[in-house]
This record gives structure tokens, sequence and C-alpha cells, in this order.
């Protein structure tokens, strides 16, 4: 089931006792709409008692607001007591645990970084919804992805890492990669920037995608499509001379580069580009080192004082 980002932060604020009259009304609302959209709602409920240490059930009908009252909400919200857990977090995050149906993240109108317990990286884009499988990282790794995320996973070949994209699958093989899987899209798009992934469906198609490559699934036609001409570039200089930046760029773009005078090559620079056009990168390079830089005629010259 698909919930919106706004219908969690809204449950979260509710159980806070935060929730605005209208915003209350807003979530009643939502409950009726469907029998899945109440049993979500109890279910965030109990992961809250159980976060909280409280051992009360909650009834089938517990959400019952009063479109009269701006206080009687705020009494139901006290006896629940949750406020101290959520409060540092709603701003960029709503996530819950529930111990058999493992951990939900779901990112609000901010980035988010989370760290799994077998110490990959992630990063969720706004809106996107993580669920971490229940015993994670001792039998298995994986999760489910809603929107979009990079991952930077610390590869176990005994539990290989798997993102699952909706009934599309994404398996580590040793990788940095990204994942745009949102509900509403037919097409389920995945960046390789470093190492191999495999993708595959429960359709049997399957293809490994490498560094550099990009692919696409197309949900209706159970199709994957990639491209080898597509080269996502990355570059992570550390302490590099500008002479080595200028030759991996000339390589790299296929384009040609003028120092001058021939001395700066020696200057050094710290920096990471992840598929930035040439000009972004020229243009960042120079400002670091207080350089210039002209285009005339397929040359690019940089100008600039040698380095003490």
């Amino acid at each position: 089931m698909n919930i919106p980002s706004h219908i969690d932060v809204l449950i979260a604020k509710y159980l806070q006792g935060e929730a605005l009259p209208n915003e209350a009304m807003e979530l009643e609302d939502w409950c009726n709409q469907h029998i899945s959209h109440r049993d979500y709602f109890n279910q965030m409920q109990q992961t809250t008692s159980l976060m909280d240490g409280s051992d009360w059930q909650i009834p089938p009908s517990a959400l019952k607001l009063p479109r009269q009252s701006s206080t009687s909400w705020k009494s139901l919200a006290s006896r629940w007591a949750v406020a101290a857990v959520f409060a540092s977090l709603l701003a960029f995050t709503f996530w819950t645990i529930n111990q058999q149906q493992g951990q939900v993240i779901v990112a609000g109108d901010h980035n988010l970084q989370h760290q799994l317990p077998d110490a990959t990286n992630i990063e969720l884009s706004p809106g996107a919804k993580l669920t971490i499988a229940a015993n994670f990282g001792k039998q298995q790794r994986k999760v489910a992805l809603e929107g979009k995320a990079n991952f930077e996973v610390e590869h176990d070949v005994q539990h290989p890492f798997t993102v699952d994209a909706g009934g599309v699958f994404i398996q580590d093989l040793g990788t940095k990669f990204s994942v745009d899987a949102s509900p509403e899209s037919d097409t389920l798009y995945v960046v390789v920037t470093e190492g191999i992934v495999r993708l595959y469906d429960d359709a049997g198609n399957e293809i490994i995608v490498k560094a550099g490559q990009s692919a696409w699934y197309i949900r209706s036609a159970k199709q994957i499509i990639v491209s080898p001409e597509t080269r996502v570039v990355r570059f992570n200089f550390d302490d590099t001379s500008l002479g080595e930046i200028v030759s991996l760029l000339e390589q790299t773009y296929q384009i040609k580069i003028e120092l001058q005078p021939k001395e700066i090559a020696e200057c050094k620079l710290t920096t990471q580009f992840f598929d930035e056009e040439i000009a972004t990168i020229m243009t960042i390079v120079c400002e670091t080192l207080n350089f210039s830089f002209t285009y005339n005629d397929q040359l690019y010259t940089i100008k600039g004082k040698p380095c003490q």
C-alpha cells in the first residue's frame, strides 16, 4: 500500500497531540476511506505504544475525532504519551519499529541519511519510504523501497544486499548505486556509480549493470533497458595535481585544455564530481584555485598564478 508521506506526518503529529483540528479531521477522513487505511493507522498506534512502553490495547474505532472541539483530541493524544519520542524527528522524518515486521523509515521534507546495522549507508530523498526486513543482517539483507534513494553498500558475499522495488529487485555485487522507484511511475531507474548490480524481476528478466551505466525497468512491459553509451562519470580528486586533473578531463570528455603558465600544473586540488558537465567542473576547479578559464574554438584555457 502506497502511503503518502504527509499522512505519516499527520499520524505522528496526531499521536503527539500536536495536530491542528483541521489536520485531525483530514486524518479521520483518510482513515474512513478504506479499511486498509484504518489498519495502517492502528498499526502505527500499536508501534508507538511499544516504543513508549505502554501495554494498553487500541480498539478498532480508536480514531474518533470530534469536529466540534479543539481540545478533546489533545486529551486522547496525551493519553498515548508519545511526544518525547517524536519531537526531535518530525521535521525531517517519521520512523517506526515493529519487532515482527521490521523497521519502516519515511523521509519527510528533507533528504534523510540512515546507516543500517551492517554499516550500509542510505540517503532517502524526500517522501521516500524504506522498509527493513525483520532479522536484517542475521539471515539476509533485504529492504523494500518506495521512492528514490542512494545506497553505499557494505559488501558481504554470504549475505547479498537486495532492494525490493515492488517486484523489481536490485542486488548488490559490491556497489554504490541509486534507485528511483516512485510508486506512481511505470519506470524504475537505476544508476551505478561504483561496482556492479544485478537487476531482475519475478518474471525471470535479468541484467548486470556496471559502474558508469544506467538502466530502466518498464513495469507494464516487464522490460529492462540498459544503455552502454550512457556513461555516469565520477571523479574523486584527493590532493591531485592540476596537471593530472587536466589529463583525465581531456581523455574523458575528448577536449583540449591549455594551462597558462604551464607551472600551474603543479597546483593541487581535493574535490569530488559526480555526473557533472565539463563546464561545471572547469568552473569549480578554477574557483577553488582562484584561477580563471576561457573557451574558444574547442579549446579551454586555464590561467592563474603558480602555487607556492
